[in-house]
């Protein structure tokens, strides 16, 4: 679900910008670079929030409020902890072939749509989009399950690297 509403922003985002919000080249360029240090910053601490929120009513807060940005992980972590190691290509690469063809097919959608209706009722329903993902995560009972962290071999960080510059960790 939160793919649909990542392929309505795909097409969107751009004309929105330079039509409805005036934004020069330069503007929309310099925030996207933000949103990519947004999502730099939420990969490099999305671990660290997961194993300290846990499972359950924290876990589940925690997968709200990264819905939008890390909406898959919650779900892929307890999606892969619960198949089996030889079912793991098998699951991950089907599930990702679903994810890409539903970019294929709602992005032209949304462009036909929005040069009927309009951007900002297009633009409302993938805010809807993106608001239903979060709701179905949150009511879903995998989100009760928790994974146990990985044991952390000695002279590696919590995030399994050996020099971690996240959390200062230097060890040889």
């Amino acid at each position: 679900m939160w793919f649909a509403g990542q392929a309505v922003l795909l097409v969107l985002v751009v004309p929105y910008g330079y039509m409805e919000r005036d934004l020069t080249p330069f503007q929309l360029g310099l925030l996207f670079a933000v949103a990519v240090l947004g999502a730099l910053l939420g990969a490099v601490t999305s671990t660290a929030v997961g194993l300290r929120l846990g499972g359950g009513e924290a876990g589940r807060g925690g997968a709200i409020v990264c819905s939008h940005s890390v909406n898959a992980l919650g779900v892929e972590t307890f999606r892969q902890a619960r198949t089996p190691d030889e079912l793991q290509a098998h699951t991950n690469t089907t599930l990702r072939s679903l994810n890409r063809a539903v970019i294929v097919v709602v992005s032209p959608g949304a462009g036909l749509l929005t040069d009927r209706v309009g951007l900002r009722p297009v633009l409302a329903a993938a805010v809807a989009i993106f608001c239903a993902s979060a709701l179905t995560l949150a009511i879903q009972p995998h989100l009760d399950v928790t994974v146990a962290p990985p044991a952390v071999p000695a002279g590696w960080c919590q995030w399994g690297c050996r020099v971690c510059w996240a959390c200062r960790v230097s060890q040889s």
